[in-house]
Order: structure tokens, then sequence, then C-alpha cells
């Protein structure tokens, strides 16, 4: 059965499975029917996500260890509750922590663990974890030999973390020791198994039992460790390398998830580590305490079909399965994925920019060219971050594509002209991947890889379309054999193509252009369509035709702002002269917290700080100013997004290169402007926030209404039915409170809804959806829709343009066009009971009544 509506719990940063067994009531009352975890697998030490797997197959003991979910389990099933588990195929911890990395870093490519991760063993495992060079570390005393702890083996630690040294490598390092304990190790070593590892660590400890020899032992390794060039040749010994950080883009050799180093990439499509990842998810959902599944970054696998295939078949055709996919404008999911959807991230894209008033839009961009030096060309834009994304966070794994190219190609294909070739068709890419296999391409991809090539041609030097037409021939298999190389490069490109597009349009560019912010958001576009209103429903529509029960989500734990922070800031374009006005008089109120630069430039810049105002409105609800330190706390929030917000941005600020001087300079503006004593802008900036509130909550509630009413699955993110206005990650992923009254009348909503859901889930499930017409003068501000199962019939109407900032009473009502054969029949409002008589034209307003939203429905035999 599907889940009538879901409720994402993020695990961690104070929720444990105690906490979340006492929402249970809060949750049966809205009507949710499966709680949605985030992951709940042992992760490594102090994470706050959870998406740092260390061991696929225990429950993290932080959270309350398969105990604590057993109980948790059984509360949620004695509720009539189910739970949905987001798991992590994709990657692990690249961390000591996680038994089965600790045994690549032993053994190498012997270790029983060798052929889990993706890793290219062509040269030594590079672990990217030092802040300086090997020997600058040895030298400052940060990288030591010991034993650490009481584990059973010798390892070289850093930032308390153990990097097992080789069993080979212990007789280099005891040939200088004379004593009986030494040879003992050193005969250990020599006996030691990869197969057989705990048996060698269970040696080590037995030896090293005696206090005695312990203590002899550890004064060696000091020793040891204070001899540069024995600690050099040790390291050289090792079937890995420790390496700086800072270097990590050009020397890496294992997959990562997008460019983070911590993470590497798990091969599930070998059938035993498919096997071994998913040992305990299968245990629990044959046990039916797991009821659905969402999957992590599906992107990143190798080959998507075949993973979702194998799992569907273990999970059972039942089992509610949905996957982490951003589908750009128009595109779909393949048709074979055994999955019910995905977890909807476009559908934020969609109703989102139904909410934007594009003439307002319009207004506010040409104020933001101005203000911050002239428009700019987003295409342009966006291929100039996917370029500076390939070189600076990507380069290794396209210098192991050219390779692979050029053995495919040989040696007429110089190594440098692939990189470049390459480069100019990642870049052309419109959306993450293309999906081929071993056998080949689907028609769909290879029509794709046709569109990026000519793209790529327009884009590129003339001489190199020769070469880019024999990569896409390779790409495609319309010119090269099936072999391993060939599928090794395909498989390579296509794990590439995503976490490029993320990094530069996500990660980049979204916090670079900062016209209007709500509509940078995951998986949408920065600039809403003409007839947003109409792609609504043609999304919807095919959902409906289609059979697609992904999420309807409007909040993520990936998502850059809370939905109503976002709500809040669709209504800056019903408004943009009065927006724009304020921003003139608080840039002028706050010039004495600007700063000028080593060039004399005045920091913040006129985009950063039209950043900042547009920021802080979507968050300003969630502030009372009425009591002590207010605005600290807001400050407190406010910087890590600032941070995150600039390093992304990667204008005058990186990750990997931090100007510690420039983000100084802004946060002491943010600092400045929120302190208590900046009271002319503080009240300012209050009371011309409150009628954009107002518009927000319009916005928030008919979002509300949508996601519950139209094809999909309801999807709530944790504290959101409160009212949600965070900033992005960590600050959405704070403690949520549940205690607070329902002022926007939210909870209300949702509860009403759900029941009737409940009631006819047939209509919500597999009822057809037909847009409704509405004519007259401001039809535009208004969106409505029939959903019809049987003889079952509900119809919504939502307000997306609110009537806050209109102040003339139009003469010309819209009314929404009825279908004639509804008209017979009476219908009930799901909010107030009141029965209901359809007209052909029926005006909206007698609709709402006093509402900006209305669900009627009618069930049963016509009249």
């Amino acid at each position: 059965m599907l889940p009538l509506a879901t409720y994402r719990l993020q695990f961690r940063n104070g929720m444990n499975f105690d906490r979340a067994r006492s929402l249970i009531p809060h949750l049966k009352n809205l009507g949710i029917s499966h709680l949605y975890c985030s992951p709940i697998f042992s992760a490594t030490s102090g994470s706050t996500h959870g998406y740092d797997v260390v061991d696929c197959n225990t429950i993290d003991q932080n959270l309350g260890g398969r105990a604590g979910f057993d109980r948790l389990c059984a509360e949620l099933t004695a509720a009539g509750l189910s739970v949905m588990l987001d798991i992590v195929p994709n990657h692990m911890a690249a961390s000591p922590e996680n038994g089965w990395w600790r045994s690549v870093i032993e053994w190498g490519e012997r270790s029983p663990f060798g052929g889990h991760f993706d890793i290219d063993w062509q040269s030594k495992l590079v672990l990217p974890v030092l802040q300086d060079s090997y020997a600058e570390s040895v030298n400052e005393g940060t990288v030591v030999l010991m034993r650490p702890g009481n584990a059973g083996y010798l390892a070289l630690v850093h930032a308390g973390l153990a990097y097992p040294i080789h069993p080979v490598s212990y007789e280099f390092v005891f040939r200088g020791f004379d004593d009986p304990v030494g040879d003992q190790l050193v005969q250990a070593a020599r006996e030691a198994d990869p197969l057989s590892s705990e048996s060698f660590h269970d040696k080590i400890t037995q030896i090293l039992a005696p206090s005695s020899s312990c203590r002899r032992i550890d004064a060696f390794l000091t020793r040891f460790s204070r001899n540069a060039a024995q600690m050099i040749t040790l390291h050289e010994m090792q079937p890995w390398r420790l390496l700086s950080w800072k270097e990590a883009a050009f020397h890496l050799n294992y997959r990562r998830f997008f460019d983070i180093d911590g993470l590497v990439g798990l091969r599930v499509e070998e059938p035993a580590v498919f096997e071994d990842v998913h040992r305990l998810t299968f245990e629990l959902v044959a046990s039916g305490q797991v009821d659905g599944l969402r999957i992590d970054h599906i992107d990143g696998l190798a080959d998507p079909c075949q993973y979702l295939s194998r799992l569907r078949q273990r999970i059972g055709g039942m089992r509610y399965l949905v996957v982490e996919k951003i589908l750009q404008a128009g595109e779909r999911l393949p048709s074979d994925w055994p999955v019910n959807g995905t977890t909807g991230y476009e559908f934020i894209s969609a109703s989102g920019g139904a909410f934007v008033d594009r003439k307002g839009w319009d207004v506010l961009g040409k104020a933001y060219a101005d203000r911050s030096g002239g428009s700019i060309d987003l295409k342009h834009e966006e291929e100039v971050a996917k370029r500076k994304v390939l070189q600076e966070n990507f380069g290794r794994e396209l210098h192991y594509l050219s390779r692979l190219a050029e053995q495919l190609l040989g040696p007429d294909a110089s190594s440098g002209d692939l990189k470049t070739a390459l480069m100019d068709l990642i870049v052309a890419f419109p959306v993450y991947r293309t999906y081929g296999t071993k056998i080949g391409m689907s028609p769909n991809d290879v029509s794709l890889l046709g569109l990026v090539l000519r793209d790529a041609k327009e884009q590129s030097d003339r001489s190199f379309s020769s070469l880019l037409e024999a990569l896409v021939g390779v790409l495609d298999g319309s010119t090269a054999k099936r072999d391993d190389t060939v599928w090794a490069l395909r498989r390579k490109f296509q794990q590439l193509t995503g976490p490029v597009m993320a990094k530069a349009v996500e990660d980049t560019l979204f916090y670079r252009y900062n016209h209007f912010l709500p509509l940078n958001e995951v998986g949408g576009e920065m600039v809403p369509k003409a007839d947003a209103i109409d792609e609504f429903h043609r999304l919807m529509s095919r959902r409906a035709q289609t059979g697609d029960h992904s999420l309807s989500a409007t909040a993520t734990h990936d998502t850059k702002r809370g939905e109503d922070a976002r709500a809040l800031l669709y209504a800056l374009s019903e408004a943009p002269d009065i927006w724009l006005a304020a921003v003139e008089r608080w840039s002028a109120m706050n010039r004495q917290w600007r700063i000028h630069d080593d060039g004399h430039q005045l920091q913040p810049d006129a985009s950063t700080e039209w950043l900042i105002y547009q920021a802080l409105a979507g968050v300003w609800p969630s502030v009372d100013l009425g009591k002590p330190d207010a605005t600290a706390d807001l400050t407190s929030r406010f910087l890590p997004y600032l941070e995150k917000a600039m390093r992304e941005a990667k204008t005058h600020t990186s990750w990997r290169q931090v100007n510690t001087a420039y983000e100084d300079r802004i946060k002491r503006f943010l600092s400045g402007i929120l302190s208590p004593a900046n009271t002319n802008f503080l009240d300012d900036f209050a009371s011309t926030i409150e009628p954009f509130r107002r518009a927000g909550v319009v916005k928030s509630l008919s979002a509300t209404l949508l996601k519950l009413v139209a094809p999909g699955i309801p999807d709530f993110y944790q504290g959101a039915e409160n009212g949600d206005f965070s900033l992005v990650d960590p600050d959405n992923r704070r403690q949520i409170a549940l205690d607070q009254p329902d002022e926007m009348g939210k909870q209300a909503l949702i509860a009403t809804v759900l029941r009737l859901r409940n009631h006819c889930r047939a209509v919500f499930e597999t009822g057809t959806y037909t847009p409704i017409r509405i004519s007259g003068e401001g039809s535009s501000r208004f969106l409505a829709f029939m959903r019809e199962k049987n003889t079952m019939v509900t119809i919504c109407v939502a307000t997306m343009i609110s009537q806050c900032f209109i102040r003339e009473k139009r003469s010309n009502e819209p009314v929404l066009e009825m279908p004639s054969r509804i008209l017979s029949r009476t219908f009930k409002d799901a909010f107030s009971g009141r029965a209901v008589r359809l007209t052909r034209h029926m005006p909206v307003w007698d609709m709402m009544q006093e509402s900006t939203f209305t669900l009627i429905y009618a069930d049963g035999e016509k009249n």
C-alpha cells in the first residue's frame, strides 16, 4: 500500500529513537502514515547527518541502537504508523572508523573489502587527511607510529585517527628492537592473512597483554616516530600514502560523493557488495519494521537500473520505493526503473514557479543587474562554473577519463586534447547524466548525447570536432566494441557529469547569482516560466496518467531554505517597488558597517548585500525581537549560512582556498547590522517584512494544500507544520519544537485534508487530474484543478498571488469554468462542512468564501 503521507525526521543533533517515540501522538494527530527516517546506520563520530556511514549493518548506538529502533517500531506499529528508511548505497565514510575501509588501509588490494570500494588500484590508495606534506607532518610530530588504544595492530596516527600499517612492514619497524616481544610481533605479522585479520589482531593483543611489554613497545615506537628517515621509509612501504587534503583533487584514486574526500564510492553493482551493503536493510524489510525505502544519490551508481531491479526483487513489489533524483526541465525518470517515483524536488520547482509574479520578478532583476554591475548570461555563467569545477575539484577524474579514452582512441589523440574534449562534452550536458550500461545506451540516451555533441561543437574549437565525435561514438556504443575499457569510460563519464552539474549549478551559481533567492533551489531554475501554472498542470497531469507516486516535497534536509522562508520570498515579486525602496534605505542606514578591502573596495559588494537582505527576510518571522538576545541568536544562525554562501559562490573565497580576511569583513558587516543598537534598521526591517510575511502565509498554505491534493505522496519535513523559516543546513537540521501554537493554521489544514485523503484514498492515489480554467481579471492569481475517480470528485482552488498588496477592488471578478458533468452534484467544503452548489461560471470568491484556498468534494451517486 502506498503511504498516505510521510514525515521526514532528521536523526542526530538531539533527535534519537526515544525522542522520536514522543512525537508519535503528534504524527498520529496530523494523519501521517510513515515516519521517514534519515540514515540510522552507524556513522562517524559526531556525524550530524548520518550519510557518512561506517557500518551498513548496525544501527547507531548514539541513536539508541537496535533495541531503541525496535522500541520505536513497536510503538509506531501500535499507533498504525510505518517506517520509511533513507539508505545510502553509493558511498561510505573514508575513515578508519569504518571497519571495511580500515581493512583496505591495512591490507591494500588484498583486503577482502578491496573490491567493495571504487578504487583505481593501479596506484597506491591516496588518503588526503594531512594539513601539510607527510614529511612536514612527521617533523611537526602530528603523524606518529603507535598502537592506538587497545587495538591489535600498529598504525600511523594523525588527528586522532589510526591508519594501520601493512603487516609486511612490521619486520622493518622492529629490526632495531632487541627484545623478544618484537620478534613475536614480527612472527605474527609473517603468518597474518587478510582473510583472517581478526586472528592476527588477537595475537598482537595477546603478545602485548603484559603491561611491561606495552611500556617497552610504546617507548620504542615513540623513539621510532622521531626518526624522520625511518618514518618516511615506513610510509613508502604502505599500500597507501597520506597526503595533504589541498592536493586531493589531482591525486585521489577513489570515487567520491561529489567532491567530498571523506566519502568513498561503493561498488554495489557487484552482487557480493550489494548483499554486504544491504544485509541489515533486507532484515528490517523482511521483519516488517521498514515499509519503504528512499535511495540516496541514485545517480552516483554505476548502473542504477540494475541496482533498482535487484533491490525491487529483494524487497518485493509492494514496498514503497523512491529515488533521490534531480530532474531537469522536461526530463523524466527512465521508464525501466522499478520505482514509485522520486523524492520530489521537481514538485518544489513546478509549484514554486507558480507562486512568482513574473512582472515583479523582471523588475527585481533589472534592479539587481543595475546594482551588481549589469545583467549576465546565465547559460554562459553555468558553462564557466562547470569548467572551473572540473579543473579545481575533479582534475583527477578528468585525467582518469582521458587515460581511458587514449587507450581506446590511440596515441594520435593526445592526453591534453582528450581532456579538453571531455570537458567540452561534460560542460554541454543539460541534465545530470545518461544511463548507459555495459551493453550500450538506450535510444533516448543516444539522442541526448547527439544534442550534447551538437552543443559541444558550437562551443569548442573546430579542430576538436572529430575528437568529440569519436568520444561520443565510444560513449554511445556506435563505434566501439563492448569491452571492459569501453564500459569503464562510459561508467566513469556518467558518474562524473552529475557531480559537475550539482557543484557548478546548485553549489556555485545558485550562491553567486542572487537576483531572486527562492528560485535558487535544488532541482530548480533561476528563471520562472512564463506559463508556470500551466507547467504545474502538465507535471501533475503526467503524474496522474503514468501512475507516478513521487513524493510531493516542499522542503527537505538539502533545500536551500525552509518552505515558509521560500514562500515569504516569493512574495517579493508581488511588490518589488516596496522591496527595492527598502533595500535602498537599508543600504544607506548600514553604510557605516561596510569595510574597505585591500583594493579599497567596500565590502560587502552590492550582490552580497542584496543576498543578505533577502536571506534575512526569509528567516525573519522566526525572530522574536521581544526576547533577550534575539538578534544574537539570529546572528549565530546566520553566520554559518553566510560563510557557506560565500564559499560555495567561489568568487572571493572557497572551501579549498579560504580567504579569511574577506570572510571576516562580511561577517563583521552582518554582526553590525544585527547589533541590538542598530535599532533604526531593525525596526524598519521588521515593519517592511510584515506584509510580505502575511503574503507568504497565503502562499505557504496554498503550497501545503497543493501537495496534499495533487498527484503524488505528500511529504512533510520535520517541524514545517509549525512554520519553517530555516536557512540551509545546518540551520534546517536543528532540534525541532512541536509545542508551538498553530498560528498559521498549517497543522489544522494538514490534519483536515489527510482525514479526507484517508477516507477516499483512491481518488488521490489513482484519480484523474483535470486543470480548471479560470477567466476574468486577476485569473492568474489562482490555480484550480479537479481529481476524479468513480463517483468521487474533489476540486482544489489555491491563491498563488496574494491580495496583500492589492489596494483596489477589481470589477471583473475571476470565475472558474466548471465542467458541465459535475454541476448536478452537491459538494461539501472540506474545512467548513458547508454545502456547495456549483454553477457553470463559478466566481472564485463564492467558492472561497472568507478563505484564500478551498477544497470541496462530492462522494457517492450523482443527484
